[in-house]
């Protein structure tokens, strides 16, 4: 009786015959040693079976891009400032500076929300912004005022 090779399934079992799936083909009687290497065919065999089973996978969604990482430390200190000067603020101011700028209400929405006039919020809103802009600038006198594009002060 000839053995099999060593590394060979059948090495290990001898007298088993190998178990057949019934959902899959029958590869032992595909095999053609002509073609090549049994090491090579079932590697063929295995990769195919892969690339199988991965293209029936469902694609997992792209995670949110994130903003590239700015200087952390410039980051907090700058929260940690706003932080306090909003302390300085009044309840309300502290109240209308979350609503617009936390929750991104309009000043219409704010307006509704607490059953006043539009131009009511815009105005007491503008006048908390100065106060906060005053009170940064007292916690940095070095710094020059803040100026959009177009010569709006921020």
């Amino acid at each position: 009786m000839r053995m099999p090779p060593i590394g060979s399934a059948t090495a290990r079992t001898p007298k088993t015959r190998p178990a057949r799936h019934s959902s899959g083909p029958c590869y032992r009687e595909s095999y053609d040693r002509d073609k090549g290497e049994p090491a090579a065919w079932l590697i063929g065999i295995a990769r195919r079976c892969v690339d199988q089973i991965l293209s029936e996978r469902v694609p997992l969604v792209e995670p949110p891009d994130r903003a590239a990482p700015t200087d952390l430390e410039e980051d907090t200190a700058t929260r940690l400032e706003l932080a306090h000067a909003m302390s300085a603020l009044s309840e309300q101011d502290r109240e209308l500076v979350a609503l617009r700028y936390g929750a991104d209400l309009t000043a219409r929405q704010i307006a509704e929300l607490l059953e006043t006039r539009t131009n009511t919020i815009e105005v007491a809103l503008h006048r908390a912004l100065e106060r906060l802009r005053r009170q940064l600038d007292r916690e940095q006198p070095n710094s020059p005022p803040t100026t959009a594009a177009d010569g709006v002060r921020v």
